[in-house]
């Protein structure tokens, strides 16, 4: 919600949806990907779906912290809260973000290895242990020093947040959440990680 898609990603998201649940399709296995001529007729049966070319965020725009657009945010909000029924309990409101700036206590490597840590704590105060991805093939033992207790650790090619690393973190976050049965809301930004996968749709 609020974070549109472009053709190809809705394209793959409707391969990995067919894929995890088993509904027969024609769609392209090399490339894993349905069809220009399947987008076709997906918006012919969602005429209420539209393609717009995003334009550059002009200065106006980035001023435009008004009012209005504070309320409609906090509706918004609010509309989330009651959902959850997350407003009964401030530690089931999260909030996450990828990072990298570091605390001093974790040493930066030579050439950048350690390249994203994931932060998130409840409107409690209640800290989820580090979520760190490192840059490279393999995860090496001696990199599990100096980390605070349940820290999870884990590797990248880039170093950078992906769709299958997000969905290890969200399996982080839900395991280390107090009252994990109960729901929670979780607010984070709009990165392709965090809401463009049909697992991790799923999932949450």
């Amino acid at each position: 919600m609020g974070f549109g898609m472009t053709s190809r990603e809705v394209r793959e998201i409707a391969f990995e949806f067919c894929k995890e649940n088993g509904v027969p399709n024609h769609f392209d296995n090399e490339n894993k990907l349905p069809g220009e001529d399947w987008f076709s007729g997906f918006r012919r049966r969602h005429p209420h779906i539209t393609s717009r070319k995003p334009t550059g965020l002009s200065l106006p725009k980035a001023n435009a912290m008004n009012r209005a657009a504070i309320k409609r945010y906090f509706q918004r909000l609010n509309s989330a809260l009651k959902f959850t029924c997350a407003y009964r309990d401030a530690s089931s409101v999260y909030n996450c973000d990828e990072s990298d700036e570091f605390p001093t206590r974790y040493r930066v490597q030579k050439r950048g290895v350690l390249k994203t840590i994931v932060p998130c704590s409840s409107a409690s105060g209640h800290y989820i242990p580090p979520f760190v991805v490192f840059k490279g093939i393999r995860l090496l033992d001696k990199r599990n020093t100096g980390f605070s207790h349940g820290t999870f650790l884990t590797v990248t090619t880039s170093g950078y947040m992906d769709k299958e690393i997000f969905l290890m973190w969200m399996k982080h976050f839900q395991k280390h959440r107090p009252n994990n049965e109960e729901p929670a809301l979780l607010v984070l930004d709009g990165h392709g990680s965090h809401c463009k996968s049909s697992k991790t749709l799923e999932y949450a």
